[in-house]
């Protein structure tokens, strides 16, 4: 598989003569996509929501997936399609229990991309053990993370393959302490409950 736009869509609306007549749209739902090798994609799992037409995404499962290039790993579009029917009335489609887990990147622009939807956000969208091993724009561009867990996202900087960034949950932080005792001094300072009551400025950790 090598394209360089869709390369398998799922769409929950009836096509052009669906467009003519109706204002309601279906939604996508119980979709497992898993153990595949893509060239150079746009996404490894994309979801691009037509708020003028309602619909859902629920039940999306990617997994076991090798991509040489992408432009995103994960991405949300809301209400891409806003032109087309200016002037329905919004219907935000729902964005549900999510699953995107072991994602080989080699190459890819971004990592995470979700912008922010304060009145329906992503619910239940787990992103957990994602390795890419060049990413030139964003790790994770993510203003609002609610609805959003990314457990294990590991970023490989260029040239060193060996090493690189990790992102995770802080309830997951003991996995990483016994790495060094500097780890486990910074991590006891992140865990404490006066974290947030504290004033900008600088701390001694050692």
């Amino acid at each position: 598989m090598n394209v360089n736009d869709d390369a398998v869509v799922v769409k929950g609306g009836l096509g052009p003569e669906g467009d003519k007549v109706e204002k309601g749209n279906g939604g996508s739902t119980n979709v497992l996509v898993e153990d595949c090798t893509a060239g150079s994609v746009r996404s490894v799992l994309k979801i691009k929501t037509n708020d003028r037409r309602g619909g859902f995404v629920r039940g999306v499962t990617v997994r076991n997936v090798k991509v040489r290039h992408t432009d995103a790993v994960f991405g949300v579009a809301y209400d891409g399609f806003r032109w087309k029917y200016p002037d329905f009335e919004l219907r935000d489609t729902p964005i549900e229990d999510i699953l995107l887990e072991n994602v080989s990147v080699h190459n890819a622009r971004d990592g995470i991309v979700v912008p922010p939807r304060p009145q329906l956000p992503p619910k239940n969208v787990v992103l957990r053990d994602i390795t890419i091993d060049r990413a030139c724009g964003d790790r994770i561009r993510m203003p609002d993370a609610t609805g959003v867990a990314v457990d294990r996202l590991v970023v490989r900087e260029p040239g060193v393959p060996r090493t690189g960034v990790v992102f995770d949950r802080l309830e997951n932080a003991g996995r990483y302490a016994a790495l060094s005792p500097n780890f486990a001094k910074a991590i006891a300072f992140l865990a404490r409950p006066d974290l947030y009551d504290l004033k900008p400025g600088r701390y001694a950790i050692d």
